[in-house]
């Protein structure tokens, strides 16, 4: 007889109690934030906040993030629809007393090309309170699912009043759009890696064995050559120590846990999984783990 069970699965936050210099945190739930305005000459308004089922359209099906995002939808707002340059733009912040800086979201980009056309999406900065942008990042595209940017944002430190957006073109055609989501906007620190699950079956099959496996992203300033990663079912801890790793600042490394989950009784399993000590040091910023799509 095939039985299931529920698997409920979180990525741990770790133990550390140092907090990071934040400047921007923002996930949408709540809305458009305060503070945060629109250009555009778009008669949808440009930039909206919704969820996948607000603010998708035929050609542009934003893929569901688990709530709720920003985006400007080109293809929904009509062929004669103006987003030649539509911005969401961040609360300006002084950079004067600042080293480093790092900006991190999740972004849902096509990048197609329509009628001889090509879209462009970019992280744009203005150092003149908005009256004149300079594109700092050019996104590549993934028509098929969100991707994790990261981009530094060390050449603008130093300066008093910096203001940040997101900016999207359809250089004149008629092309997709832009989300983001998740946005975060931080100092780093030296130790810092980002643990992405890859999905996991909430209903399994009764004996089944159930791999962890998942990207480790170096987020920090120094080179990690090891760490551990460990999952817990609330009872037993399994802990893998990778050692002989090369993760430069910025790159990342695949994994797969060498203990996998037997699913050897039909109850609810609740498994956390984090990654820890990089290099043997406390995860400076460990709140940076968002939840797998299950």
């Amino acid at each position: 007889m095939k039985r299931l069970f529920t698997l409920f699965i979180a990525l741990g936050l770790g133990m550390s109690t140092l907090s990071a210099q934040i400047f921007f945190n923002e996930n949408f739930e709540g809305g458009m934030p305060s503070g945060w305005t629109v250009v555009t000459a778009a008669t949808d308004g440009g930039w909206l906040v919704g969820n996948s089922g607000d603010l998708s359209s035929s050609s542009f099906p934003i893929p569901d993030n688990g709530g709720q995002f920003a985006a400007t939808n080109d293809d929904g707002c009509g062929q004669v629809c103006d987003k030649l340059n539509d911005i969401l733009v961040l609360p300006a912040v002084d950079l004067s007393s600042v080293s480093e800086l790092v900006w991190g979201f999740e972004a849902d980009l096509a990048d197609l090309t329509y009628q001889g056309v090509v879209e462009n999406a970019y992280v744009s900065y203005s150092l003149d309170g908005g009256t004149t942008w300079t594109n700092l990042f050019e996104l590549s595209g993934n028509p098929t699912d969100w991707q994790t940017i990261t981009v530094d944002l060390t050449p603008l430190v130093g300066n008093a009043a910096v203001t940040l957006g997101f900016r999207f073109s359809d250089n004149g055609g008629w092309l997709y759009g832009y989300a983001i989501d998740n946005v975060l906007v931080y100092k780093p620190y030296d130790y810092d890696v980002k643990l992405d699950l890859n999905a996991v079956n909430r209903f399994n099959l009764l004996n089944a064995t159930i791999p962890f496996s998942g990207k480790i992203t170096n987020n920090g300033l120094q080179t990690v050559t090891s760490l551990d990663i460990t999952w817990t079912d609330g009872v037993n801890n399994y802990t893998d120590p990778l050692t002989g790793l090369n993760i430069a600042p910025g790159g990342s490394y695949n994994f797969t846990h060498s203990t996998p989950l037997d699913v050897a009784s039909a109850i609810t399993y609740d498994i956390e999984i984090e990654a820890s000590n990089p290099n043997g040091q406390p995860d400076g910023f460990n709140t940076n783990n968002p939840l797998p799509q299950k």
